[in-house]
């Protein structure tokens, strides 16, 4: 029963903005992993980039330090309880649509590198060069292109 109290008690530590984001995430990773089987990500990314909508917000210092910190607690929930191997993708272009509709206009990262002869990719969030889902030598061992990463057509990069 400690273990729940715990669990509840941090998720309520979150804050309002952090517990609509959480359960905001939960209710939409289904919805985005189902997209990315029966319509691609490509075409996935085009309706949540239409869902998020306009994000030209200013957002005050404070709101974004906060969105910031819930990101990577959400991003720790998402590594210990809910992630299955390879869904890195999944988890960042969620988040990105959940933050931008937000107001929060972080860019989504795709990186490679070669491992044992293998090529592997990666994704996560970055905000002004910062990784937000990632930890930044994690993030900087893979190789980017200088733009946000973009599968739709919606916008030219």
């Amino acid at each position: 029963m400690t273990v729940i109290a715990r669990k509840l008690r941090s998720f309520w530590n979150l804050g309002p903005t952090g517990r609509g984001l959480v359960l905001r995430f939960l209710g939409t990773v289904p919805l985005v992993a189902i997209g990315f089987q029966t319509l691609g990500v490509p075409r996935t990314q085009s309706i949540l980039r239409r869902w998020s909508g306009k994000t030209a917000r200013k957002l005050d210092s404070a709101t974004r330090a906060d969105l910031r910190v819930t990101t990577r607690k959400l991003h720790g929930m998402w590594l210990r309880y809910l992630r299955g191997k390879g869904n890195c993708l999944l988890e960042s272009l969620t988040l990105w649509a959940l933050l931008r509709r937000r107001g929060f206009d972080c860019e989504l990262r795709v990186g490679f590198k070669s491992s044992e002869g293998r090529l592997q990719g990666h994704a996560w969030l970055e905000d002004a060069g910062i990784p937000l889902n990632e930890e930044a030598a994690a993030a900087r061992s893979y190789a980017t292109s200088p733009e946000a990463s973009c599968y739709d057509r919606a916008t030219k990069l």
